[in-house]
């Protein structure tokens, strides 16, 4: 039972490449981490259409290892991946010396989240915050209970104005929380026209943030 619990939260195959991650090592394997981990740097993705989002700052290109580990970790119960995933989001976000007042996780529906067995945005911040520390000091909040979303279809597969009509009132501000002036950063997996982001920041700008930027693992290449 213990190796089975271990293999699901620390599995000992690369989560890009899957081959073997070598002695001791856990989540990737030396070329990869060399290749997707040892030189990272905040990249600013474009994107259509977006008003009340501020901007999206992403980490990887979605594309071979980077897509094989997200598939893995949102549609193979990997949750193990997000430790790694968060490393990589504490790194980009530290290296860009941005400092924000919340930050927050777009939110999942419960029906998703019990389809994947875990709330794959939400251990995403959990990890970042954990790598992050007392690194990013001017950040006063991690808090990944501000937003709720209704169940909707998938966005996968969707173009840019269906997305948007897709996500219609499907997010809203979880009752008691204030974000009034603040600057909010919200954590997602995947940024492809920027949709949900968008979504979720002009709730929070309607309910008086000051500036919402969206932070990804990876864009989606144009």
């Amino acid at each position: 039972m213990l190796d089975g619990l271990l293999n699901i939260f620390f599995p000992d195959k690369c989560m890009f490449c899957h081959g073997p991650t070598g002695h001791g090592e856990r989540g990737a394997c030396d070329s990869c981490r060399t290749l997707y981990m040892d030189d990272l740097r905040p990249r600013m993705a474009g994107t259509k259409d977006i008003r009340a989002l501020d901007s999206v700052m992403y980490a990887l290109e979605y594309k071979d290892g980077v897509r094989e580990a997200v598939r893995g970790y949102k549609f193979h119960y990997k949750p193990g991946y997000s430790v790694q995933f968060g490393r990589i989001l504490a790194d980009v976000l530290t290296k860009s010396g941005a400092e924000f007042d919340l930050i927050t996780c777009a939110p999942v529906s419960l029906r998703r989240k019990m389809t994947r067995g875990f709330d794959h945005t939400g251990l995403l911040l959990d990890e970042t915050a954990k790598a992050i520390g007392s690194k990013l000091h001017g950040s006063k909040q991690f808090d990944k209970n501000i937003l709720a979303r209704r169940h909707r279809p998938a966005q996968s597969g969707l173009k840019h104005e269906q997305r948007m009509s897709n996500l219609k009132g499907a997010i809203w501000l979880k009752n008691g929380k204030d974000v009034a002036q603040m600057s909010v950063l919200v954590i997602d997996d995947v940024v492809t026209t920027g949709s949900t982001l968008e979504e979720c920041a002009r709730v929070l700008k309607s309910a008086g943030a000051a500036y919402v930027m969206g932070l990804v693992l990876a864009s989606t290449p144009e």
